[in-house]
């Protein structure tokens, strides 16, 4: 029974963080092609955005723990 919650509270958490990242990078499609105007590599561009992400994460972490 305790499994079963936690595995639900794992994929809802997950398709969180995903949905965060699809909507970020998507925002973010001009800023990026400008990066990669100016000769910004494939690992640079991926370096940025999992950047950003982990930012993010931090911060609600940092908010998050004694809030919750």
């Amino acid at each position: 029974m305790y499994y079963g919650k936690l595995q639900t509270e794992v994929v809802v958490a997950s398709r969180g963080v995903l949905n965060s990242v699809v909507l970020d990078t998507r925002e973010r499609v001009h800023d990026l092609g400008v990066c990669k105007a100016i000769g910004m590599t494939l690992q640079q561009t991926v370096s940025l955005v999992i950047a950003s992400m982990g930012a993010i994460g931090v911060i609600g972490g940092v908010l998050g723990v004694p809030l919750g």
